[in-house]
C-alpha cells in the first residue's frame, strides 16, 4: 500500500494567492483534457495579467513549484514535466543498477556543464 506525505509549510499571503490562481488555471486545463507545463502555466499568469512577463517571475514560480507540490497544495499530476527523464529505470536489474545509472547521468550532465 502506498501513502503520500506532505510537508507542512507556512506560505506568505502572496504565495497563497499564486497557489489559488494556479489551481484555477490547472482546473481549466484539466476540464479541456490537457496538462500544462510549468512554462505554459507561467504564460497563463502573464496572459491573464496576474504577473508581468519578467525572468525573475518565471524563476520564482519554478523555485516555488517544488515546495508547492511537497505541501500538497498543487497536484504534481496536474502538470506535464517534460524535463523528467524516466529513461529506463524500470528495466534495471537491481536498485544498485538504478543508483549507478543515476550517478552516471549526473556526471554526464556536470561534464556537459
Amino acid at each position: 500500500m502506498s501513502c503520500e506525505f506532505f510537508t507542512e509549510t507556512n506560505f506568505r499571503a502572496r504565495t497563497l494567492e499564486v497557489i489559488e490562481q494556479a489551481n484555477v488555471i490547472l482546473l481549466e486545463y484539466r476540464h479541456q483534457g490537457f496538462k500544462p507545463t510549468l512554462r505554459q502555466l507561467y504564460y497563463q499568469f502573464v496572459a491573464r495579467q496576474l504577473m508581468p512577463n519578467e525572468p525573475p517571475n518565471m524563476r520564482d514560480l519554478a523555485g516555488q513549484w517544488w515546495m508547492l507540490d511537497r505541501s500538497g497544495m498543487i497536484d504534481w499530476n496536474s502538470m506535464e514535466d517534460l524535463t523528467r527523464d524516466l529513461g529506463d529505470w524500470a528495466s534495471r536489474d537491481s536498485p544498485a543498477d538504478i543508483l549507478f545509472g543515476a550517478a552516471a547521468k549526473l556526471e554526464k550532465a556536470a561534464l556537459a556543464g
